[in-house]
């Protein structure tokens, strides 16, 4: 069991509507621990007399090749928890408890998928990172679905990320409508969408997070494709 370590807020930013980025030092300036992208940690608010009024779960958002002090938690707003997270400003303490979570790359040779729904985009946003920036040269494809465009967050950065190397391709898909300009698709992810941009399904190793409707459509459409799921495919749900 990893035992509680304070931490300090460094930047809290908004990311898209109702989606923040909290940014996390340890607060008596020692190492950070060790972490795995995809992972997540225990996040801790306290109460003014320091002691622990509510936890929740997060996913590390950023890549451990990219940080040797600093924690990048993906926060929605939900409920009073969240109402909270959101509100800290710099310098203001939490603790953490972590990191935890099978959840993360796996040895292989070929391309990498990944499906995210919402939030989802989290921890898989870590992957992405750890593979460009330690210079895979496979090829990753990310199907990232968000209800509405507003409430896409990353997007800019991912995008970004596809300019800057070759092998990453970003498809991003809204499902409740886009606004004149949306540079994307506008339907539930499918199967003729994503054969669209990458066919050899039978090659590529599966990543998945998201809404529980969102995976199971996933799990469906690559099973029928003949996909070996229990080789292939791995999921945290949000």
């Amino acid at each position: 069991m990893f035992e509680p370590r304070a931490f300090a807020v460094t930047q809290n930013k908004k990311e898209a509507e109702g989606i923040f980025t909290l940014a996390l030092e340890p607060a008596d300036g020692e190492r950070l621990f060790d972490f795995e992208a995809g992972q997540f940690v225990m996040l801790q608010l306290l109460t003014q007399d320091g002691s622990v009024w509510a936890q929740a779960a997060y996913s590390i958002a950023n890549a451990p090749c990219e940080t040797k002090n600093t924690i990048e938690l993906g926060i929605k707003v939900e409920g009073e928890f969240t109402q909270r997270a959101v509100k800290l400003e710099a310098n203001d303490e939490v603790m953490i408890r972590g990191p935890y979570g099978a959840f993360t790359l796996k040895e292989h040779e070929g391309p990498s998928v990944f499906f995210a729904g919402g939030i989802g985009v989290v921890p898989i946003r870590s992957m992405i990172r750890e593979l460009l920036l330690c210079e895979s040269k496979e090829e990753i494809f990310l199907f990232y679905s968000s209800r509405t465009h507003a409430e896409m967050a990353y997007e800019d950065e991912l995008r970004d990320l596809a300019t800057q190397y070759s092998n990453f391709y970003p498809v991003f898909c809204v499902t409740r409508g886009a606004e004149d300009g949306w540079k994307g698709e506008c339907e539930r992810v499918n199967i003729q969408m994503v054969q669209r941009y990458f066919s050899e399904l039978k090659m590529a190793k599966y990543y998945m997070c998201g809404p529980v409707p969102f995976m199971d459509s996933i799990h469906e459409m690559l099973e029928a494709e003949g996909v070996d799921l229990k080789a292939c495919l791995h999921r945290e749900k949000f």
